[in-house]
């Protein structure tokens, strides 16, 4: 149990740092690159975050007043 854990750590550790540095290496600089991971990646991620919040709102109240 304790050598799967050990192991496990270490491979999140080792993919942690993988992700930062391809994450630090790779920089938006123009315009039209920064333009397009918000319309691609930011947008609707808020997006599905903003209904799913709606939705869990109107269930739970949905819930409260049938019972």
């Amino acid at each position: 149990m304790v050598k799967s854990r050990r192991w496990m750590r270490w491979v999140v550790g080792v993919g942690g740092a993988a992700f930062l540095l391809q994450a630090g290496t790779c920089a938006a600089t123009t315009p039209q690159a920064q333009e397009q991971i918000v319309n691609q990646l930011v947008l609707p991620e808020a997006a599905s975050l903003f209904s799913d919040v709606i939705f869990f709102i109107l269930d739970n109240a949905l819930v409260h007043l049938t019972t």
